[in-house]
């Protein structure tokens, strides 16, 4: 089983491979110098010239928009306010069912003494995030301590 098969082997052609040319090709010059500095001057004369035109429709515009954010400030305020003391509301009738049952448990006061002794009932203290979220889900008070130096 032995076969006398010739073998051919790749050989380069006759007289090698063509030079390799490896020599550095600059690239094609768009802008000349003489073209880039009057093309300069003009976009700057054409963008500050539409910008005195535009300044005042823009200013006017965000004086407008600051008016108009001053103006409802204070109706975003209140009803942020409102909607805190709905909740403090809420939670402290949430105490009072839940404790109903344990004898001498006043709602506001720890085992019948209040907290704040300084504090007089016509006082209101902002109560901390714990405090504020007692009953609700962790993830609403992870969720609301970072936006709460907003408020």
């Amino acid at each position: 089983m032995t076969s006398s098969a010739t073998i051919k082997q790749d050989l380069p052609p006759e007289g090698g491979y063509r030079k390799l040319d490896f020599k550095r090709v600059p690239a094609k010059q768009i802008w000349r110098w003489w073209s880039i500095i009057p093309a300069y001057i003009a976009s700057t004369s054409i963008a500050y010239y539409l910008w005195r035109t535009t300044r005042a429709e823009i200013w006017a515009r965000d004086l407008e928009n600051q008016t108009a954010t001053l103006a409802i400030m204070p109706i975003v305020i209140a009803e942020k306010d409102r909607a805190l003391l709905k909740n403090l509301r809420r939670i402290r009738d949430e105490e009072t069912e839940l404790m109903k049952n344990v004898e001498g448990w006043e709602t506001g006061t720890l085992f019948g003494e209040k907290i704040y002794k300084t504090q007089s009932d016509d006082e209101f203290r902002l109560p901390c995030l714990n405090e504020y979220y007692v009953q609700s889900k962790p993830e609403e008070l992870s969720k609301m301590s970072m936006f709460y130096h907003y408020f």
